[in-house]
Order: structure tokens, then sequence, then C-alpha cells
């Protein structure tokens, strides 16, 4: 309630909020979720970033040995969301959404633009040349 004085009746102060659009996180609930371009190579073979958070640190988001990250994929980084109201302790999610772009069709590595079968016979030979650890 508001300051009290003789003859007036107190009152309550009203606060209004607007939330201002932010031009990486977008605020759902307590989560702060976040939409991340990788390339299709990141997406097999692993990706390393950065992500500055509201109150300044970084976060290093990767990609663990072995996976592979789907289009539409998502991430939940725990307690690295938003303070929930009432709640100390408490904070939402970072959830990151990928999107993995994908070559031009008849794009082969290395430039080339080349037909159905030259295609097969790189990929073949690309293929023999890789190994796998385990």
């Amino acid at each position: 309630e508001g300051d009290q004085q003789p003859g007036l009746e107190p009152g309550d102060l009203i606060v209004v909020l607007e939330e201002k659009k932010h031009n990486l996180f977008n605020r759902q609930g307590k989560n702060l979720h976040i939409e991340k371009t990788i390339s299709l190579r990141e997406s097999l073979c692993g990706f390393e970033f950065e992500v500055l958070t509201l109150d300044n640190r970084k976060l290093l988001v990767k990609s663990a040995h072995g996976e592979v990250v789907q289009p539409g994929q998502t991430r939940c980084i725990p307690h690295e969301g938003m303070p929930v109201y009432r709640s100390a302790l408490e904070k939402g999610s970072l959830i990151i959404t990928f999107t993995v772009i994908f070559p031009a069709r008849g794009f082969v590595g290395f430039g080339l633009q080349l037909d159905r079968e030259k295609q097969q016979k790189v990929l073949q030979q690309q293929l023999q040349q890789v190994t796998i650890d385990y």
C-alpha cells in the first residue's frame, strides 16, 4: 500500500513492465529459446560455439563425440533461462533449436558440380578414405 496520511485513503502502487524484444533470445515463460544455424559438416562431424548470456557470461556449447544433429533438433541447458518469480534459486532452461544448412542440389564437396555418375565415383573414393575411431 502507498503512504498513509490522515484524511487520505491508502492506495496500491501499480507497476507495468513491458518486455523488450531481444535480437538473440526469445522468452517463453521461464525458458529462453535461441535458434542456431550449423552446416551439414558441423551437424555430422561436430561443432562448438559460445552463447553470451543476458548476464554477460559465456556458455560453451559443443556436440558430443559421434553425435549427429538433426534439423529442428533441440538441446536444453538447465538453469540458464530466466529466474523464477519468488524462487531465488530456481531458473528456467536455455533451449537451442538447430537449423542445418544442406548443400545445393547436385553439389559434391570441394565446389564441384558433377553429374550423378561422377558424384557416385567421388563419394566412393571419399568413403574408402574414411577411418572410423571408436
